[in-house]
């Protein structure tokens, strides 16, 4: 699919909101100020959850950035699928940020804090974008 998805939300009150996203999932807007996961553990592996600007894998924590928290809020929200550097750019740093290294760095540092004690992997799918999955040990444990 080509071009922007154009999605038009009219509230009761009768104000429109017009959203763009550039690939077939939509993301938010309103970033982490409004978004109910901010408020709540997510368990995304056996051994393995989040919360902002913290992941504790097996019982260790580690300090990440917003951003990587909202890649990985992605990666739970679109299970086993490919998103795009595109889409985890805007996901995670706003649809204003054209730095698409930002996307490498923070998968990078993300796959050394999962590697392999978390059950977690992180893969790039060449010409696609990346896509979390649990290994083979991990499934069916969660």
């Amino acid at each position: 699919m080509s071009g922007p998805i154009i999605s038009i939300h009219k509230h009761g009150s009768g104000s429109i909101e017009i959203q763009k996203s550039t690939s077939r999932f939509n993301y938010c807007t309103g970033y982490c100020v409004v978004c109910p996961k901010t408020r709540m553990v997510i368990h995304i592996g056996v051994n393995v959850y989040i919360e902002p600007n913290r992941m504790v894998v097996k019982n260790k924590q580690y300090r990440i950035s917003n951003p990587m928290f909202r890649i990985l809020c992605a990666f739970h929200e679109h299970q086993e699928e490919v998103l795009s550097r595109d889409f985890l750019l805007a996901y995670g740093w706003g649809e204003g940020n054209t730095t698409k290294n930002s996307v490498t760095v923070a998968i990078s540092e993300l796959r050394g804090l999962l590697s392999s004690k978390s059950g977690l992997e992180i893969a790039t799918i060449h010409g696609k974008g990346y896509r979390m999955f649990k290994t083979s040990e991990d499934i069916g444990q969660c």
